[in-house]
C-alpha cells in the first residue's frame, strides 16, 4: 500500500491506531483526515518505525485499506458459507474472484492476503471512532433506520437491513447528506428497494443511482457526486438542518400510516 512501500503489519496497525486516536481527538476533514492529522501520523511513523512517509504515501495507504476493508466487508455479507473466521479469508471459486475483482480492484489482494486488523478497519472506515457531534449524526441515521422498518413493516420484498448493508459498499460518511438520503429513498417503496438490490455491485454506479434518484425526489441541492469535493467533519448547519427535516418527514409518514 502506498509508493512503493511494503507495509509491514505493524506500520498498518500503528496507522489504523493514529487515525483513530486523530479522529476521536479533531474529527475528519470529509472523508480523510486533517493536515496537521496527515502530519502527526508521519511523525509517529518516522518515531516507532525510522521511515519518512509523504502525505502522499499516508493517504494512498489509508485510502487502499479503506478499499480493501469495503471490498472484505461485501465478501462477508454474501450469502453462503464462504467466510473462515479462524484464518480470516474466503472460499471463492476463481471465476468468483475475477467477477469480484472487476467490482473491487483495490481489494483484489483479498484473494492471497487477509485484511489486517479487521476491527480496526471497521473503527475506522465504519465511523465507530467518531464522538461528539458525529456521534449525533450516526444515532440519526440509526433513528431513521428504525422508522424505516416501522414504515415498510409487513411489504414484500428487500429490508432496509438488507438495503442498508449493500449501502456500506459505497463507502459514505454518516454526515454526508447522501448518507441519509439513502435511508429515505429506501423508504420510498418496495420497488426502490428492488431496484437497489438489482444494482451493480460498483461503489461508483451505487452511487450515481442514489444521486439520481435524490435528484428526483427533490434533494438535489443537498447532494454532490464528486469525490474530489469533501464533507464538512461534522456537516454544516445546513446539512445537520436537512437531516433533522428528513427524519421529521420520516416521522409524519409514520403517523399517517397509523391513522389510515
Amino acid at each position: 500500500m502506498g509508493e512503493k512501500h511494503q507495509w509491514s503489519n505493524e506500520e498498518i496497525k500503528c496507522l489504523l491506531e493514529t487515525c483513530i486516536e486523530e479522529i476521536n481527538s479533531v474529527g475528519k476533514r470529509g472523508l480523510s483526515l486533517h493536515k496537521d492529522s496527515w502530519n502527526k501520523l508521519g511523525r509517529v511513523l518516522k518515531e516507532k518505525f525510522g521511515m519518512d512517509f509523504s502525505q502522499k504515501q499516508l493517504k494512498n495507504a489509508f485510502d487502499n485499506l479503506k478499499a480493501k476493508y469495503i471490498g472484505w466487508m461485501y465478501l462477508k455479507n454474501k450469502t453462503g458459507n464462504i467466510y473462515n473466521s479462524q484464518t480470516n479469508t474466503f472460499s471463492l471459486t476463481n471465476e468468483e474472484w475475477e467477477q469480484f475483482k472487476k467490482g473491487h480492484p483495490k481489494a483484489a489482494s483479498l484473494r492471497t492476503s487477509s485484511l489486517p486488523f479487521p476491527d480496526l478497519c471497521a473503527a475506522l472506515f465504519d465511523g465507530n471512532a467518531a464522538t461528539g457531534n458525529r456521534k449525533c449524526a450516526d444515532d440519526l441515521a440509526n433513528d431513521m433506520k428504525k422508522a424505516l422498518q416501522y414504515l415498510i413493516k409487513g411489504n414484500e420484498g428487500p429490508t432496509v437491513l438488507e438495503c442498508s448493508d449493500k449501502l456500506k459498499l459505497v463507502g459514505l460518511d454518516p454526515v454526508d447528506p447522501l448518507f441519509l438520503v439513502a435511508y429515505h429513498i429506501f423508504g420510498v417503496s418496495t420497488g426502490m428497494r428492488e431496484a437497489w438490490m438489482a444494482l451493480s455491485d460498483l461503489p461508483g454506479v451505487l452511487k450515481g443511482w442514489l444521486a439520481m434518484t435524490a435528484q428526483r425526489n427533490g434533494h438535489a441541492r443537498h447532494v454532490n457526486v464528486d469525490d474530489d469535493d469533501e464533507v464538512e467533519a461534522h456537516g454544516t448547519a445546513s446539512d445537520r438542518e436537512y437531516m433533522n427535516g428528513l427524519r421529521d418527514e420520516i416521522a409524519e409518514q409514520m403517523m399517517q400510516l397509523w391513522n389510515d
